[in-house]
Formats: structure tokens, C-alpha cells, sequence
């Protein structure tokens, strides 16, 4: 029993990771001229060839390297890269238009370079004292704040509403909108 639930388990697990691969590959121009099953077949094929360095004498040390990074360095990457994509490239065209771009730029670019450029200073060039990192952003962030503000030339509740959150809080109202059209009858 238990070794057919892992096997399905294997099988399940193997199917949504080809299936997300796919559907990126397919969404390209290039993947649209490609039949969907010769691509689901060429990364069948690509992902057993792949699998087979685990098979070998040091495979379990090879996915123990594997692993750590997979699940610490680039777990941590995309979700940094989706909330970048979500809260700061998400209508950004639109609020550009309707506030100072300099004020948005001063904002985005400077919390970005300090996540960017500070937390993996403390983390690897200064770790035994990374903790000093966390003030120093704060500090930072919150003199981005200000200068922001004092740029945009607007009250503080438009540019709260505006600059500070401008594509989380409509993405936000975005999917309250949809949950709560899926939640009412009819």
C-alpha cells in the first residue's frame, strides 16, 4: 500500500511539473509551433536523463546539493522576483502617468537596491553580524519613504494609495473581486 501510494505520489508530483513547464514553453511564440505532446515528450525525455546523475554512487550527496539550493537560494529568489513582479511592475505604466515619476523611481529603486545589494552583503560577506542589516533597512526604507513623498507633490493619502502601494492594493481589490463573485449564487 504504501508503495503504491508513493509511486502515484511520484506519477502526480512528475505531471504538474511537466504540465508548468509546458504551458511556459507553449505560452512563447516559438513553443506555439511545437505539438504539445512532442514538447511533454522531449522534457520527459530530457527529465530522465537529468534523474539519472541521483542514480549514481554520489547521487544522494548531488540532491542533498541539489535540494539546499533549490529550497533555500531560489525558493527565496522567486518569491522576491513574484512580489517584485506583483507589487512593483503591475500597473506601473498606469502610475506613472498619474504621479511624479521621479517620486515612484526614487521608491522602487532604492528599496530595490538595498534588498538587492545590502542583504546579500550582510548575508555573505559580513554573517556573523547580519543582524545590523535589519535597522540599517528600516532606516533606509523609511528615508525612501519620505523623500518619496516629499517628491510626489501630492497629499499623503494619494500617494499612499498611489505610490506606496500602487500594484499590490489593486491587485489585492482584484481578487477580492473575483473571490467574491465565486462565493455569491447565480
Amino acid at each position: 500500500m504504501l508503495a503504491t501510494t508513493l509511486f502515484t505520489l511520484g506519477i502526480d508530483s512528475a505531471f504538474s511539473l511537466l504540465e508548468a513547464t509546458s504551458t511556459v514553453i507553449y505560452d512563447t511564440e516559438a513553443g506555439r509551433k511545437i505539438p504539445r505532446k512532442v514538447t511533454a515528450l522531449i522534457l520527459c525525455v530530457f527529465g530522465c536523463c537529468v534523474s539519472t546523475l541521483f542514480c549514481s554512487n554520489w547521487g544522494f550527496t548531488l540532491f542533498d546539493v541539489v535540494d539546499h539550493y533549490l529550497s533555500v537560494y531560489l525558493m527565496l529568489l522567486l518569491g522576491i522576483l513574484q512580489c517584485f513582479g506583483s507589487a512593483w511592475v503591475y500597473e506601473a505604466e498606469n502610475v506613472m502617468h498619474e504621479v511624479n515619476t521621479r517620486s515612484v523611481a526614487i521608491l522602487a529603486g532604492g528599496y530595490w537596491a538595498l534588498i538587492l545589494i545590502l542583504i546579500p552583503c550582510a548575508q555573505f560577506i559580513f554573517p556573523e553580524t547580519a543582524w545590523v542589516a535589519i535597522p540599517i533597512f528600516w532606516v533606509i526604507t523609511i528615508i525612501l519613504w519620505i523623500v518619496s513623498f516629499m517628491t510626489s507633490g501630492v497629499s499623503f493619502s494619494h500617494w499612499y494609495s498611489t505610490v506606496f502601494f500602487y500594484g499590490a492594493r489593486k491587485l489585492s481589490r482584484c481578487m477580492s473581486k473575483l473571490t467574491v463573485g465565486e462565493l455569491q449564487p447565480g
